[in-house]
């Protein structure tokens, strides 16, 4: 059996061939609808914030429609591994505290990552060498609740709950100045 693909349908078979090398390959793509075909392509900042080609366009192309399906955070550049490691730092940040001070929390790793003293990346930030305690402890290896995982994506969606000069969170005041204090933890600049 055979499948034939008829020359007018160029567009269709340039979109399937497309779809198979993405799933396939898993190759960053760039559909190009104006010249019905495809263009391979990394870009490291893209790919570092888990983005292919393919799906920034798409997400792009969406949104202009009013329509998009990628939850607000995808939009925003981040992706589910984004989402899972702030949950776990929240989670072993805060424990089962309640609901702001796993929003602030957050909001600390958050603006680290917009901070140039620090990695730009959410992964970076979270595993920078002795910044935060809970990285591989066993709480590390515990499975997040729902509202680490809410925050998180909150976070991503729709940016910091804290100003961006708030870099630091800990039981003990450091930086340049305290700006609040959440249950035992004190919120810097």
């Amino acid at each position: 059996m055979s499948l034939t693909i008829e020359r007018n349908d160029s567009i269709l078979r340039t979109r399937y061939f497309a779809l198979i090398i993405t799933l396939v390959l898993g190759a960053n793509l760039l559909f190009t609808s104006s010249h019905a075909e495809f263009v391979a392509g990394v870009n490291p900042e893209l790919v570092a914030k888990g983005i292919t080609y393919h799906t920034s366009y798409i997400a792009k192309h969406e949104q202009k429609k009013g329509r998009s399906k990628l939850p607000k955070y995808m939009r925003n550049g981040y992706n589910e591994q984004d989402v899972r490691t702030l949950a776990q730092c929240i989670f072993g940040e805060s424990g089962y505290c309640s609901y702001t001070l796993k929003l602030y929390v957050g909001s600390v790793v958050y603006n680290r990552t917009k901070d140039s003293r620090f990695p730009n990346t959410i992964e970076e930030v979270v595993y920078q060498q002795g910044q935060y305690s809970p990285v591989g402890s066993p709480i590390w290896y515990t499975t997040p609740n729902e509202d680490s995982f809410k925050a998180a994506r909150e976070i991503l969606s729709n940016g910091s709950a804290l100003p961006p000069e708030v870099v630091w969170q800990a039981n003990f005041k450091q930086g340049r100045g305290v700006y609040c204090t959440l249950e035992t933890m004190y919120f810097c600049y």
